[in-house]
């Protein structure tokens, strides 16, 4: 534990800590160990809800995470163990819902909205961030657009459009029209392509 019993964390073998944010600083004073995340991330989210609304205890996945300051999630708390070496990785909390932990509502909400699978085990938007990060496109494409439907449910306008890919370049139609006038969009590693479109 880097946090809490922060006195043992050096003599242990690994280092760990959970949502924190400040590895590199730990990382400069204990060079040689290595750390892992033993839990992070906890995005709140629902399967195909599009709009937060508490009284129907429904998670939007456009929220941020407040445990590691990241203003989106997933990537924004992935992203650092990704790209430092000295982090072997992380225990993104949870894999699955489950029953209690209603955050960010109350009863008589009683699930949890962490799972990057549903409580029946159907993957969520965040299982495609992840699923793209870690595929190679030589093994296979990953393509997933949100929101998954155009009914305006996202109850927003323009809406908010995420594509997770492991492709290079992307390019998004809405009726048969370029979004972006015939251009291909560059996706990063890591990242994903968000565009913001007219709700008509």
């Amino acid at each position: 534990p880097i946090a809490g019993a922060a006195w043992i964390t050096p003599i242990l073998d690994i280092a760990s800590g959970n949502y924190y944010d400040n590895f590199s600083g730990y990382h400069k004073n204990n060079p040689n160990q290595p750390i892992i995340e033993s839990e992070s991330c906890s995005c709140t989210t629902d399967r195909n809800e599009y709009a937060t609304i508490e009284s129907q205890g429904y998670c939007s996945p456009y929220g941020n995470v407040p445990w590691n300051n990241a203003e989106t999630c997933p990537d924004g708390c992935w992203k650092p163990f990704a790209v430092n070496d000295y982090v072997m990785g992380s225990f993104d909390w949870t894999g699955f819902d489950y029953k209690g932990e209603p955050y960010p509502y109350a009863w008589p909400d009683i699930n949890s909205h962490f799972g990057v699978n549903d409580i029946i085990g159907f993957p969520k938007d965040n299982y495609y961030y992840y699923k793209s990060a870690w595929i190679d496109m030589s093994d296979e494409i990953v393509l997933h657009i949100l929101p998954n439907t155009w009914n305006n449910d996202t109850q927003t306008n323009p809406i908010r459009v995420r594509v997770f890919t492991n492709c290079p370049f992307v390019e998004l139609f809405i009726n048969n029209v370029s979004v972006t006038n015939g251009v291909k969009q560059k996706v990063e590693p890591l990242d994903y392509y968000a565009v913001s479109v007219t709700y008509n």
